[in-house]
């Protein structure tokens, strides 16, 4: 059984660099090329914006955790997480969301705590929390 994946990106922005962050990541998004080549075939909603406390919100849902794991090993993407820390006063936070009936195999794949080495961008003094 293919289960689908969600992740939450949470971007904790500097106030006043938010207008750097949001024309890096609208640049990003409106790059016809750069999607292009991009595995987004398997990539059924995505939302961005602000919520309350002024983090930029990526939700991103997938067909299946294959989909996820292949946009998260891009090195566009990669690239794209480490410029948009430049902008942010802390690391990003992450949350992996299963299915209700998928168990917790998305969450032993990634378990909570500071990112490990490797999976994802180097932010420099910055580490990755996944929740």
């Amino acid at each position: 059984m293919i289960l689908p994946a969600a992740l939450i990106l949470r971007f904790p922005v500097i106030p006043t660099r938010r207008a750097d962050f949001l024309h890096l990541q609208r640049e990003f998004a409106t790059d016809a090329a750069l999607l292009a080549r991009l595995p987004l075939a398997k990539l059924e909603f995505v939302f961005r914006g602000f919520n309350r406390r002024g983090q930029f919100v990526v939700f991103e849902c997938f067909q299946d955790v294959a989909a996820l794991d292949a946009i998260r090993g891009c090195p566009e993407i990669q690239e794209l997480i480490r410029k948009l820390t430049t902008f942010c006063n802390a690391a990003p936070e992450i949350e992996y969301l299963g299915t209700a009936d998928g168990g917790d195999s998305l969450f032993e794949k990634y378990p909570a705590g500071k990112s490990e080495p490797g999976v994802y961008p180097d932010l420099g003094d910055m580490t990755m929390q996944v929740r």
